[in-house]
C-alpha cells in the first residue's frame, strides 16, 4: 500500500508541475500585456512599471522564479489591485466556494447514491424511468441553464429565494441546486449502472440462494463492490463542482474563487488568472491522489494490479 501511495504521490507532483509550466508559457504567449488596457502610457512609465513586476527580465528567468516562489506558495501581487496580491485573493473567496462546492458535493451524494440504488433495485419499475429520465434531462442542461431559470422562477416570479448576492442560509439554496445539478444526475445514472452490473454477479445469486434476507444482499454484498466506481469518480466530480463554480459564483455574485477567476479574466489580472489555474490545478491532482488511494482501499484489486 506504501509503495502504491508513493507511485501516486510522484504523478501527482509531475502533474501539478506540468500543470504550472503550461499555465505560464500559455500566459506568456497571450497578445498584448497586463498593462495593454490601461490608458496610453508614456514609455518610460512602462518600463518602470515592467520593472517593478520583474517583467523586463528574461522569460526562462521569470519561469524559474515563479517556480521557486510556487514551491513557497508565493502566487505573486495583483497588477490591478495594488496592495492586494493572488494569495490574499485566494484566502478571501475560498472559504465561500468551499462551504458551496462542499454542500453541493454532500447533497450528490447524499440524494444520488440512495435514489440509484432503488432504481437498481425497481428496475424498469415507475420510480426508475421517472428518475432516470430527470437524470438525464439535467445532465444534458447546463449549469447556468439551470441557473437561469432558477433564478427566473424562483428568485423574481415566485420570490422564494433570493435571486443572487451571498449571505444568509437562503442564499445558498439556488447556486447549491444549480452547482449539483449534473453531479446528482451523474451519480444517480453511475450508482445505478453499478448496482444493475453486480446484480448479475455468482457471489449475489449465492447469497441469494442461501436464503439470505434481501435487505442483507444489497447491504453486505452488492453496494460495497458498486461503490468502487462512484469512489472513483468523486475526483473529477469534485473538479466539476470546483469548475462549474466559475459561472454559478458570477451569475449568482456570490465573492468566491470562481468569480474573481472570471473578473481577472476581463482586467486581464495576469497574475491572478495565472495563480488560481495553478491553484485549481493543485486541487484537482490532490482530490485525484485522495480518490485513488480510496479506491485501493475499497478495492484491493486495484491496489495489486498497480503494483503488479
Amino acid at each position: 500500500m506504501a509503495r502504491y501511495i508513493l507511485q501516486r504521490v510522484i504523478t501527482m507532483l509531475v502533474v501539478a508541475w506540468v500543470v504550472v509550466t503550461l499555465t505560464f508559457f500559455m500566459m506568456k504567449a497571450l497578445p498584448g500585456g497586463p498593462f495593454a488596457s490601461e490608458k496610453k502610457l508614456p514609455e518610460a512609465i512602462l518600463k518602470n512599471i515592467e520593472r517593478r513586476y520583474k517583467l523586463d527580465r528574461p522569460l526562462m528567468e521569470q519561469y524559474f522564479d515563479y517556480l521557486k516562489n510556487v514551491v513557497k506558495w508565493d502566487l505573486g501581487p495583483s497588477f490591478k489591485y495594488e496592495g492586494r496580491t493572488v494569495n490574499d485573493v485566494i484566502n478571501k473567496g475560498f472559504s465561500v466556494s468551499a462551504k458551496l462546492g462542499g454542500l453541493s458535493i454532500l447533497i450528490s451524494l447524499v440524494l444520488g447514491v440512495p435514489i440509484g440504488v432503488i432504481g437498481a433495485m425497481r428496475h424498469n419499475g415507475l420510480l426508475d424511468r421517472v428518475t432516470s429520465g430527470l437524470a438525464i434531462l439535467t445532465a444534458a442542461a447546463p449549469s447556468f441553464v439551470i441557473a437561469g431559470l432558477l433564478q427566473y422562477y424562483l428568485g423574481f416570479k415566485l420570490k422564494w429565494f433570493p435571486p443572487a448576492t451571498w449571505g444568509t442560509t437562503k442564499h445558498y439554496v439556488l447556486p447549491t441546486i444549480a452547482l449539483c445539478s449534473f453531479s446528482l444526475a451523474w451519480l444517480i445514472k453511475l450508482t445505478r449502472s453499478s448496482m444493475l452490473e453486480v446484480t448479475n454477479q455468482d457471489y449475489v445469486r449465492t447469497a441469494r440462494a442461501k436464503g439470505i434476507p434481501e435487505f442483507w444482499v444489497v447491504y453486505r454484498h452488492m453496494i460495497k463492490n458498486a461503490l468502487v466506481p462512484v469512489i472513483a469518480s468523486l475526483a473529477p466530480l469534485t473538479a466539476g463542482i470546483l469548475v462549474g463554480s466559475f459561472i454559478i459564483e458570477f451569475i449568482f455574485a456570490i465573492p468566491g474563487v470562481g468569480r474573481e477567476f472570471v473578473v481577472s479574466i476581463t482586467n486581464r489580472d495576469y497574475t491572478v488568472t495565472l495563480g488560481m489555474t495553478v491553484f485549481y490545478g493543485f486541487l484537482l491532482t490532490g482530490f485525484t491522489l485522495v480518490g485513488d488511494i480510496l479506491t485501493a482501499l475499497v478495492d484491493p484489486r486495484v491496489r495489486l494490479d498497480k503494483e503488479g
